[in-house]
């Protein structure tokens, strides 16, 4: 029984991190986007 909740508790953990990655992708991209547009504003 440990086992399997340690597994389950794993997947769900992977998952998790998984979506992070995804979403921190995201906000690298818009966050590169703002700064070049600030750039070019002050510049």
């Amino acid at each position: 029984m440990a086992r399997c909740c340690f597994c389950i508790i794993a997947e769900a953990l992977s998952l998790f991190l998984t979506a992070i990655k995804i979403k921190t992708r995201r906000y690298c991209r818009y966050f590169k986007q703002a700064v070049r547009k600030s750039f070019k504003r002050a510049f």
